[in-house]
């Protein structure tokens, strides 16, 4: 098996809203501010993205190897900006790592 990890800052904008981790377009978790979380997951080609509300990020599509754990961080103090009236929310992979 593999592993995602989602991290998600404590941005205060949108502090009060869950953001939906989605794997290849199917809601995997729901993660609330300042929180992680692991989930286990088949090794193959995935595509994930997080959405809050109407937002959703752009697809990031990566290959998970066998015993593989992948983290991503999210949320909306990293570099997210208010667009008009429009919070925009990020997902950024940030490491990669054998798990034993």
């Amino acid at each position: 098996m593999s592993y995602v990890t989602l991290n998600r800052n404590s941005g205060l904008m949108g502090m009060f809203r869950d953001i939906s981790f989605l794997m290849d377009g199917r809601k995997l978790i729901k993660i609330g501010r300042n929180s992680s979380k692991t989930v286990e997951i088949d090794p193959g080609s995935h595509f994930f993205q997080i959405s809050m509300d109407w937002m959703k990020t752009e697809p990031i599509e990566v290959n998970v190897g066998k015993n593989e754990e992948i983290v991503f961080e999210c949320g909306t103090g990293m570099g997210a900006v208010l667009v008009g009236t429009k919070l925009k929310i990020r997902l950024q992979l940030t490491d990669r790592r054998l798990r034993n």
